[in-house]
């Protein structure tokens, strides 16, 4: 019996390759048109795709939703710069350079071109073959999905509580190009990730550049989580106010993530500012090999070195914000953190957490949206949180609010943190957990 071609499945080398190729071909196309009209044209291409299988209910279903991408074009004349964002469609680029050549001023101030695209070397690793050879077979990647799935629900019939439980294992594809007059640089990659979501509050999530040596551990994410959740006590009421509270690093990384780039600009603060407590050192690591965040170029189509973002509390390398100057911020085009480590402190884990007798530490929380007080200010919906007595608190009644850099009513989560010796790999950053005080109200 032959195996459907639709079922999702882990690419081949050479597909990966045919595809990149594809776009590079509509790059140089595209550049060659449009260069005789500027002194250089530049496009930002991202390819991505994802395929694998979901799981709820006990039901397993297809993951392979269409490819999204865009692409980011800048045009320079006359010492000016004009930038668009389109769609990946090469039409609509055509479409979009001419209404971009018509917001050229008309009067010259000099020349600009942007540098050749190079790469890293040595090339931080983007693809394992190993990938393929596991998981090219769509009935190996549904297996191990099942397996995911099933030990999921077989451990919640050992233990009573659970009422739902979905997740996935997916494979990300990406495929990312930099393009001007003076050449191309490209590059694809592949990430594998499972996730689970247990009675929509507890989540645990892996992913990995580099195939697993054994797909057990990722089989048995789910189980793992809702062993170390369901025996726990349901905590008693909290009352408001301050609260000591422990952020475990994925929880950190997810708030880092989001607010860091768009507080610590070039906007907000000066270079060598202090924004945070003397013991912090946030270095942005691009090219740290095996980890999912690495590349070979950033979006400007330039390698990049480890760069030391917050230096002993102080802003060494703002983000940018403005996509039309000339010089960029180590983050390159848009302001986002790759890969990322914080030097961890010099107190045990346990020492935190013995700290104060009503400590919180916070497994996992819903990032609220921005409010009107700005990206500054977080709030985070608890899903998963033990007080220091292991009881749990209970999921989704309550809420803790800061701030990410310091304000007149009081410091912010960079000033106030404490640092543990202990750090976790999430696998795009390495990060120790974080002790630091926060408003607890209710949701």
């Amino acid at each position: 019996m032959s195996t459907p071609p639709a079922l999702p499945r882990c690419p081949s080398e050479a597909e990966l390759a045919q595809t990149l190729r594809r776009w590079e071909e509509e790059a140089h196309a595209f550049t060659a048109d449009v260069g005789d009209l500027v002194d250089d044209v530049e496009l930002y291409v991202r390819h991505s795709a994802l395929r694998g299988w979901r799981f709820e209910a006990q039901q397993l279903h297809p993951l392979a939703p269409p490819p999204q991408g865009e692409c980011y074009m800048r045009l320079f004349r006359g010492g000016h710069t004009v930038w668009g964002r389109f769609p990946l469609a090469p039409k609509q680029w055509r479409l979009g350079a001419q209404e971009l050549l018509r917001a050229f001023p008309k009067t010259s101030v000099g020349f600009y071109r942007p540098p050749p695209p190079r790469h890293l070397h040595p090339r931080p690793t983007s693809f394992d073959p190993r990938l393929h050879e596991q998981l090219g077979d769509p009935l190996r990647l549904q297996r191990v999905a099942y397996a995911l799935s099933d030990n999921t629900w077989h451990e919640g019939e050992r233990f009573e509580g659970m009422q739902r439980a979905e997740g996935r294992l997916a494979l990300h594809v990406h495929h990312r190009l930099v393009c001007n007059l003076q050449g191309l640089v490209s590059d694809s990659k592949v990430t594998l990730e499972a996730s689970v979501r247990i009675n929509q509050c507890f989540e645990d999530t892996r992913q990995a550049l580099f195939c697993p040596g054994s797909f057990l551990p990722w089989a048995l994410t789910g189980a793992t989580l809702w062993r170390k959740r369901a025996a726990h006590l349901a905590a008693p009421p909290l009352t408001a106010g301050y609260r000591d509270v422990i952020l475990h690093p994925r929880l950190l990384e997810k708030l880092l993530r989001a607010r860091l780039p768009l507080v610590c600009t070039h906007k907000h603060f000066e270079p060598n500012a202090q924004v945070g407590n003397p013991a912090l050192t946030l270095t942005h690591e691009p090219k740290a090999d095996g980890m999912v965040e690495s590349a070979p170029f950033d979006d400007l189509g330039r390698p990049r070195e480890a760069t030391a973002m917050i230096a002993q509390g102080a802003l060494a390398a703002p983000f940018s914000i403005d996509p039309l100057c000339a010089e960029w911020s180590p983050q390159g085009l848009r302001p986002r953190l790759t890969n990322f480590f914080i030097r961890p402190g010099a107190v045990s884990h346990a020492e935190l957490l013995q700290r104060a007798a009503h400590t919180i530490q916070v497994e996992n929380a819903l990032l609220e949206p921005a409010s009107d007080l700005g990206p500054n200010a977080f709030t985070l919906r608890l899903t998963e949180a033990l007080t220091t007595d292991g009881q749990l608190v209970p999921p989704s009644r309550y809420r803790l609010s800061g701030t990410i850099a310091s304000t007149a009513e009081g410091p912010g989560l960079l000033e106030s943190m404490e640092l543990s010796r202990e750090v976790i790999d999430t696998g795009s950053a390495l990060l120790p957990f974080v002790r630091c005080a926060l408003y607890l109200h209710p949701a």
